[in-house]
């Protein structure tokens, strides 16, 4: 049996990583300790990156399927107002996701 060998990067700037077209693995909402987790896989280069929003205050997705069914990234904004964060998923589908935090905390890792 061949073990995955995947190299981790602890606290990736978010700049360095190019979300689009990527796919969304998982979403993992942590009501009692506000906290929302992403798992996604980055179409270029191949690389998994693990988003965690920190000091969730609010977290919306639509699941309608407007434009057909998908569950890849076609873009992501982040906009930052006094000490809050704004996260912005819209995917192929049409659907969007809204993430309202204090912190996005991002760890990568290569194939």
């Amino acid at each position: 049996m061949m073990m995955e060998k995947r190299r981790w990067k602890i606290d990736c700037d978010w700049g360095e990583l190019n979300f689009h077209d990527g796919e969304i693995l998982s979403v993992n909402l942590d009501y009692g300790n506000k906290r929302a987790n992403l798992v996604i896989q980055l179409a270029n280069p191949h690389t998994r990156a693990v988003v965690e929003a920190q000091g969730l205050y609010a977290f919306l997705m639509s699941c309608r399927e407007p434009w057909g069914r998908g569950t890849y990234i076609f873009s992501v904004t982040t906009k930052r107002q006094n000490k809050k964060i704004k996260m912005d998923i819209l995917f192929n589908s049409g659907d969007h996701m809204v993430i309202g935090c204090e912190n996005l905390k991002v760890t990568a890792c290569t194939d």
